[in-house]
């Protein structure tokens, strides 16, 4: 761990070294590489730091990320994704988009993907009402298709300077294909989500963690945990590091139903 937190720390050097110009070109290429899949585009967690607000505004990120999957075998894989979020007055849309290209050991390719929408409608200072729809497939949990369509309350449980605290309690209703078999599952499942985030003068911090039982069978469950720690490096471009512990207590066939997910990459926010 020492020696990771090294190289971060040399990359980081490095990037502020950078000269203007090439700065402005690294910027470039990570908008082309994020907005290129944009229309593509998994996802379970879509909390990500997500405040309404009661102004009329435009904004986005788009992100291009390596990261390494422990599941079955072991993967190296390159991520890229965007996020859009629109505000006026007391709604708000947001459409969160991600393509993951996977290099297994075998030296074939893998891909994961997903498109999430998601409309916000604020009830007062602590309470919005959610409802969202998405839809994502996953070769390497044998995933062909999963749609997700849901609705819900968001509550602010605690806001003190830069910290908040977020409580979600959402019902949804999920459709999933499996890969090699002719299996379809129909389900109806709560999904709860504790949201945390603490922002610094150069850098932030997210944690959420998500609990999905089935509605009629708790035994089917599952469980998600994600934590990003983000760096500013120049303005409107961080340096993100992000892990992720997925559990599912009724996995598909041959899959294992713990896997983890370590990214490291960038993103633009504009």
């Amino acid at each position: 761990m020492h020696k990771l937190a090294q190289k971060h720390k040399k990359l980081i050097v490095k990037i502020r070294s950078i000269s203007p110009s090439i700065r402005s070109g690294l910027l470039t290429a990570i908008a082309i590489l994020g907005l290129s899949f944009a229309s593509t585009a998994q996802i379970v967690r879509i909390e990500n730091d997500q405040a309404v607000t009661d102004t009329n505004k435009f904004s986005g990120s788009v992100n291009l990320n390596i990261y390494t999957i422990k599941n079955n075998s072991q993967f190296f894989k390159l991520a890229t994704g965007s996020q859009f979020k629109y505000s006026k007055n007391k709604n708000t849309v947001l459409s969160i988009n991600e393509l993951r290209l996977i290099f297994a050991s075998q030296s074939n390719l893998e891909n994961r993907g997903f498109q999430h929408l998601r409309y916000q409608r604020t009830l007062d200072s602590n309470f919005t009402w959610e409802a969202f729809s998405q839809i994502q497939f996953d070769q390497v949990l044998k995933i062909k298709l999963r749609q997700l369509n849901g609705t819900g309350p968001r509550m602010q449980l605690f806001r003190k300077s830069k910290s908040k605290l977020f409580l979600g309690l959402h019902y949804m209703y999920e459709y999933e294909e499996e890969y090699e078999t002719d299996i379809i599952n129909s389900d109806h499942r709560f999904s709860t989500h504790f949201a945390f985030s603490k922002k610094f003068e150069k850098s932030f911090i997210h944690c959420v963690a998500y609990y999905q039982p089935k509605v009629i069978d708790f035994r089917d469950y599952r469980v998600s945990l994600s934590t990003t720690f983000s760096i500013e490096l120049i303005s409107k471009l961080h340096f993100n590091i992000r892990g992720e512990l997925n559990f599912d207590s009724a996995p598909v066939f041959e899959v294992n139903g713990l896997t983890y997910t370590f990214l490291n990459g960038f993103s633009w926010d504009f």
